[in-house]
């Protein structure tokens, strides 16, 4: 981060884009939202749960030193993939494109994005 961050301030349109995954949300992860109690998961869960707050953290560090870093992260969707033996139910180039949408556009100031469908709706979600 220390190495980025001078190269951030001197960019026209500094923005971070992380791809996190709705598994990682704490919220939703109290309500059970996604059923997965399989161990095998446990660890991609608290990567990503690590990856949000990190996401937070270093958003509200810029943002307290007025920077104008903008900082996002992005769940793409369960996408086939082959992490996941290509089981996702959603092409990988349609999360791809969900993430290129969130880092593109002007308004950026949802710190984390989803794109559950196919369809490229950007919607807010719980961390």
């Amino acid at each position: 981060m220390d190495k980025f961050e001078p190269l951030l301030i001197k960019s026209k349109a500094p923005r971070v884009l992380n791809i996190s995954s709705g598994l990682g949300s704490s919220t939703e992860a109290l309500v059970n939202k996604w059923g997965n109690n399989e161990k095998f998961l446990f660890s991609y869960n608290a990567s990503k749960a690590a990856l949000n707050i990190l996401s937070i953290n270093i958003r509200n560090l810029w943002n307290s030193k007025n920077y104008g870093i903008k900082v996002v992260a992005v769940d793409p969707g369960y996408c086939a993939t082959n992490l996941n033996g290509n089981s996702g139910p959603k092409e990988a180039s349609k999360g791809a494109q969900a993430a290129f949408v969130a880092i593109t556009t002007d308004n950026f100031e949802i710190p984390f994005i989803r794109s559950e469908t196919n369809e490229l709706v950007l919607e807010a979600a719980p961390f």
